[in-house]
């Protein structure tokens, strides 16, 4: 099966984190996210074609994160939100290690190759904030709130911080108390960092090579 452009996913990603701020304010927030996460996971898996095997696994997780986001909002009590979430986070892993096995395989640099290398960033992003409402649900006070009246790890709320922390800037509004959310915390700024590092190197290796095999 062809593989979706790198293109469509991050479209949908970069609409997912534009709406986010103002989803929870919306009159149908809970059916927007569910659309626009819906819309993430099944470009997500698009995305990862090309091999068939590959995207039956991205196929296997994904769907049942769809359907546990759906139930989620349709029938709230009947399904645990650390359901969804965890099925969530582990589709998200896998389809972001399919993007950056896509772009360390790369042969060139293109526009594919590095939106591909983009939805990947963004992605961590995502499945980590999952993982920060997850753990605030499943071990109350986790997180102490030390600026605003926000106090609980919502959606925005829980990908703002996913992102600050994964650029290692660290405001200091939102402190990680428990050891769980402390873990997430950390193992997300190392990541991002090496993340970071590994992809800026890949494409300057294949750009380098471009250009001497250009003569250039």
């Amino acid at each position: 099966m062809p593989r979706m452009s790198g293109k469509t996913i991050l479209a949908a990603l970069v609409v997912l984190f534009l709406l986010t701020p103002f989803i929870e304010s919306m009159p149908n927030g809970d059916l927007v996210e569910a659309i626009a996460i819906t819309v993430v996971l099944v470009a997500g898996v698009g995305a990862t074609g090309g091999n068939p095997r590959a995207m039956a696994g991205a196929a296997l997780l994904a769907i049942p994160a769809v359907i546990g986001r759906w139930l989620h909002y349709l029938a709230p009590g009947l399904v645990h939100p650390g359901v969804y979430l965890a099925v969530a986070v582990m589709a998200m892993v896998y389809i972001t290690l399919r993007f950056v096995v896509y772009v360390m395989r790369a042969e060139r640099v293109t526009s594919d190759v590095l939106c591909t290398g983009l939805s990947a960033f963004l992605m961590i992003a995502l499945l980590w904030a999952f993982g920060y409402i997850m753990v605030d649900r499943l071990v109350p006070g986790s997180f102490l709130y030390t600026v605003g009246p926000v106090h609980e790890m919502t959606g925005f709320v829980a990908l703002y911080f996913s992102l600050v922390t994964q650029c290692t800037v660290g405001f200091g509004d939102i402190v990680p108390v428990s050891n769980a959310a402390r873990t997430l915390a950390m193992f997300q700024g190392a990541v991002g960092v090496i993340f970071i590092a590994v992809m800026l190197a890949r494409l300057v290796s294949l750009y380098s090579a471009e250009k001497a095999q250009a003569g250039y």
